[in-house]
């Protein structure tokens, strides 16, 4: 079911908004920001203590006076803190001043910085970007893109997933697993472009292209004119989310995408380890002019409309995500060891619950539970496992906010559980557990 919404926290359709502190970072082409008409900026916003309006701080500013299309446009923070941004390949058909290829350039990118807000220099390049130190601008994380107009994580497993809109033949959507919990994978990826559309050569490449290879193929394409059959097809994908809201059924698992041309709701299933996706399928669901999707802090999906509406997908049952419970859990803090105090009124504090169990009598293995309660819609949160202050094992929630470790023990033990919640990587902890080795005879 569509519903439509109003007030509800998502992802805008122009720039996406997350907080960071208490900054907001925002991607967009005003020109009152300064620099060249056409430019892309990444700003800052934070409140004027003094009241009106707020104050604005200029993080990277990136030309792009040639043509006014092709301008990506999505701020995403990573699953390891870092701040992704999107940048199309500077417009014009065909990628004529070939950006796409040229690390040099940031435009046909995905960027990875950590902003900082009011500072000098106003941001940083993060340990592990592919060009740092080395020939490519340091700012880049992934190129061969054309206008990867949304990409997402997937908050259960960390993978970046990227809705690349193609030229005049297909639209792909490309993926980067996460080797291990709270790491982006995809680091100096090469989606293609302008050497590749999609799963097909391009007609008119970049001179690049006589020697490029190592190429990062799409997982899914579609064509622009319709093949039958109920297949996808359209001119702009739209790319959204990977499910997490286990409210919508058999849609949990299953990323969500549009088009701007064909408009209909369809979704598929990502590989995790290689090959392609499978089970495209339309969701028989139609959104005019569709042009973003978001998600709040529940997992819960919205659908933005450039005719004004917003809608959000609702199951059979919708997930309860109500204002007061958001803002229990915005300012939860670690716990120490022993039981977690409850407010005498309000929500039901969220707690996360650490039990053990010896699998055999006598043995030195033990079968670890972890458990958020309540859960509110919070499945796929990473969980970590600290002994003596510092993390050992880590594993994603189930739908249903649990977690299972298996450990083998030889001395005396003491474990604690924690998990990040929200936006701002808010930190709640166990009690603490100590896990014994088998007696000596």
């Amino acid at each position: 079911m569509l519903r439509r919404r109003a007030g509800d926290a998502l992802d805008r359709a122009g720039a996406r908004l997350r907080k960071q502190r208490s900054h907001l970072c925002d991607l967009h082409r005003d020109p009152l920001a300064g620099g060249a008409e056409g430019d892309v900026h990444l700003d800052s916003f934070r409140p004027n203590p003094n009241g009106g309006a707020p104050i604005r701080e200029q993080i990277l500013s990136v030309s792009h006076t040639e043509q006014a299309n092709h301008n990506g446009g999505q701020l995403q923070w990573g699953p390891d803190g870092h701040l992704y941004i999107s940048l199309g390949d500077g417009g014009g058909s065909g990628d004529p001043f070939e950006n796409g290829q040229d690390t040099e350039e940031l435009l046909g990118k995905i960027l990875r910085i950590d902003p900082h807000p009011g500072q000098t220099p106003a941001y940083s390049i993060p340990t592990g970007n592919p060009f740092a130190g080395s020939a490519g601008r340091d700012e880049i994380w992934a190129y061969g893109l054309r206008n990867p107009w949304r990409f997402s994580f997937d908050r259960a497993t960390g993978d970046m997933v990227i809705a690349d809109v193609g030229q005049s033949a297909r639209e792909e959507i490309d993926i980067a697993p996460s080797p291990a919990a709270g790491v982006v994978g995809g680091a100096g990826a090469n989606y293609g472009w302008n050497c590749r559309e999609g799963f097909i050569a391009y007609s008119n490449p970049a001179t690049a292209c006589a020697t490029a290879s190592g190429f990062t193929e799409p997982v899914f394409d579609y064509p622009h004119s319709d093949p039958g059959g109920g297949a996808a097809f359209g001119c702009s994908i739209i790319g959204g989310y990977v499910v997490r809201d286990a409210s919508l059924d058999d849609l949990y698992g299953r990323y969500l995408y549009t088009d701007y041309c064909s408009e209909g709701i369809r979704s598929l299933v990502l590989p995790r380890s290689g090959g392609l996706a499978s089970g495209d399928r339309s969701e028989g669901l139609i959104v005019k002019k569709p042009t973003s999707f978001g998600e709040d802090s529940c997992g819960r999906i919205y659908v933005a409309s450039s005719n004004g509406p917003v809608y959000r997908l609702e199951g059979p049952t919708p997930s309860d995500c109500a204002t007061p419970a958001a803002s229990a859990i915005a300012t939860t803090t670690i716990s120490p060891p022993g039981p977690i105090s409850r407010a005498a009124s309000g929500p039901k504090q969220i707690r996360l619950l650490l039990s053990a169990k010896r699998l055999r009598s006598g043995g030195s293995r033990f079968k670890v539970k972890v458990r958020l309660d309540p859960c509110r819609g919070k499945g796929g949160l990473p969980v970590q496992l600290s002994r003596n202050g510092t993390s050992f094992a880590s594993k994603h929630l189930d739908r249903r906010c649990r977690g299972r470790f298996w450990l083998t023990v030889a001395r005396r033990t003491p474990i604690r559980a924690f998990v990040r919640l929200g936006d701002e990587g808010e930190r709640i902890g166990s009690r603490q557990l100590t896990l014994l080795p088998p007696k000596r005879p």
